[in-house]
């Protein structure tokens, strides 16, 4: 961090035939009086550029915050930002320069992504946004580009973490092997359904169980079904939403907790857990007194966060009915026979 030089403020990388790569790195508030604020990259150099942090560097000629030149490799999942001063290009492609950039955010430069070179980069699955000038020059994205607000949790005291609600979350590339397994911080990839773009993999670990009283019904009584709910992940979740279906063979009788029926589920809606923070709704049902029937089973209740798109289920819950059996004396019941 910190450091000034005349190419590469940060890193300078490559020296004739070189193959180099750079993992979880912070690369913060360095100056280049030519070229390559945070990284230079130098002709004939093969390298791979995963889960680094590149930030508030500077560049007086060229690539605020990352110059490479006639030198092929991947950036994947780097959090490219605010490298604006100077030449203030977030990536500075020159030459033969032949490069695979997935999954990144960048953000808040000149331009984004420039290409002044020959080659043509592969740019898909990248939150290129609010860049002054352009997005992108002298590039073609591909597929699964999105330009919006990644929500950095403090980025004016250099914390490029995402929050939860964040757009680049579950947003980069399907294939979920073309990202390193794990994050800047060590955490694993992926926590949702995909992974996120960015060196941060944000850890959405969300819990949810149920218990009911009592443990066995009788026809025409009430069941309580008391639902729990564990936030495990580093960050709050917030927007979560609470349902469960009524089920077969029972009837709402009450929700607390502010719950309230909507169709045929119970839904609580807005609420958050902390990080390790537990949340707990209750609401009863009305068992059938209908004699046939031999136990009542929950089996579709869950939480859904409104920024991540599958919802977290919770096991089955059978609970039996018990029947009051015809008890005859014995003479009576020999009679019957």
């Amino acid at each position: 961090m910190s450091n000034t030089g005349e190419h590469g403020g940060g890193i300078a990388i490559g020296s004739e035939t070189t193959t180099v790569t750079l993992d979880a790195n912070r690369i913060i508030a360095n100056r280049a009086n030519q070229r390559g604020g945070g990284i230079l990259i130098w002709p004939d150099t093969v390298f791979t550029l995963t889960n680094n942090i590149i930030a508030e560097n500077s560049a007086e000629e060229l690539g605020g915050g990352i110059c490479i030149s006639d030198a092929q490799g991947t950036l994947v999942n780097n959090t490219i930002a605010q490298n604006e001063e100077g030449a203030g290009e977030g990536i500075y492609l020159a030459g033969s320069a032949e490069v695979t950039i997935l999954n990144n955010i960048i953000v808040s430069h000149t331009y984004g992504i420039y290409n002044a070179g020959s080659g043509t980069p592969d740019v898909t699955y990248n939150d290129v946004w609010g860049n002054s000038v352009s997005d992108y020059h002298g590039v073609t994205p591909g597929v699964g580009n999105i330009s919006s607000d990644p929500r950095f949790v403090d980025a004016d005291n250099w914390d490029y973490h995402l929050w939860l609600h964040s757009p680049a979350v579950n947003a980069g590339n399907p294939d979920d092997s073309l990202a390193p397994l794990l994050d800047i911080d060590g955490d694993r990839r992926p926590f949702g359904p995909r992974v996120d773009m960015g060196a941060d993999e944000v850890p959405f670990e969300v819990r949810i169980w149920k218990s009911v009283e009592p443990e066995s019904a009788v026809p025409g009584g009430v069941l309580t079904y008391t639902i729990h709910l564990a936030n495990d992940g580093e960050e709050s979740a917030a927007g979560l939403v609470i349902t469960d279906r009524v089920p077969l063979d029972t009837s709402f009788a009450w929700a607390l907790d502010g719950g309230q029926l909507v169709g045929d589920e119970v839904r609580w809606t807005g609420l958050t857990a902390g990080p390790g923070e537990n949340v707990t709704v209750r609401w009863g049902a009305m068992v059938t007194d209908d004699m046939l029937v031999e136990e009542v089973v929950n089996e579709s209740y869950g939480v859904l966060c409104s920024e991540v798109p599958e919802a977290v289920m919770g096991e089955t819950l059978p609970t039996p009915i018990l029947r009051h059996k015809l008890m005859f004396p014995l003479g009576m019941k020999d009679a019957l026979q």
